[in-house]
């Protein structure tokens, strides 16, 4: 267990569950404002989709930005730990 100002975290059992679920939030996160930037473009100003690669590296960018987050958030919980 970690204590932080009076609160009381669980260490996640499984690091990697933690990492993938990260990853796959962050997946989820990407799509859906990929799917409400091509719904809200013909209704604007018909300039926020430009094209397959723009959308492909916005979404593979989310996932790898919340990959990254999820490690870090476990290295730190693993910190915590250690240091009591």
């Amino acid at each position: 267990m970690v204590r932080s100002s009076g609160a009381v975290a669980q260490l996640p059992q499984r690091p990697l569950a933690a990492v993938v679920i990260g990853g796959l939030t962050a997946l989820a996160v990407g799509v859906g404002w990929e799917a409400i930037e091509a719904a809200v473009d013909p209704l604007f100003s018909g300039s926020l989709q430009h094209g397959f690669d723009d959308t492909a590296a916005d979404v593979v960018a989310g996932t790898v930005g919340g990959l990254v987050a999820a490690v870090l958030v476990v290295l730190y919980w693993r910190q915590l730990q250690s240091d009591e």
